[in-house]
């Protein structure tokens, strides 16, 4: 039952305790306090998949932050179950759309899909890298702004 249903269930109730006392003639005062339990849905939820397989422990909600390390070569899969903007930064920058092959320090992040619900991608080098090369990004809510989480995807040799 929908909050609104129980709301009406309860005042309807409340309402026919008030009538039926009315009738007995009798003044008897009837009060409830009732409670009913909100529970918060997160407006979005997501997980994560490398090299096609699901990456067990992940599952990034409105204000986590969680890091997934992204191998040379191997492809990552950033998959919400509601409509979210990505924004991809790199060394604290934020890179405008337009382009979908990022490099940093010698590593490359290409986006091979990016749409509302996902952010696909592969990690290549130019070369050895020296050390993680990490790139962020932010998952931000399409219905409420305020609701953001980070990701930190780290390239690694």
């Amino acid at each position: 039952m929908t909050k609104i249903g129980k709301t009406l269930a309860a005042g309807f109730t409340i309402c026919s305790a008030m009538l039926l006392t009315g009738c007995g003639g009798g003044s008897v005062g009837v009060s409830a306090d009732i409670t009913i339990p909100v529970t918060q849905t997160p407006a979005f939820e997501i997980g994560a998949q490398l090299n096609g397989l699901p990456i067990g422990n992940f599952d990034v909600e409105p204000g986590d932050n969680q890091t997934i390390t992204v191998p040379v070569g191997a492809t990552f899969e950033l998959d919400s179950n509601a409509d979210v903007y990505w924004a991809v930064y790199v060394g604290g920058n934020l890179i405008n759309g337009g382009s979908n092959a990022i490099t940093f320090e010698n590593a490359t992040l290409t986006e091979t899909l990016t749409n509302g619900v996902q952010f696909a991608g592969y990690a290549t080098s130019q070369g050895p890298l020296s050390q993680p090369v990490p790139f962020t990004l932010i998952a931000t809510s399409k219905i409420d702004g305020s609701q953001t989480a980070q990701i930190n995807v780290v390239v690694t040799d």
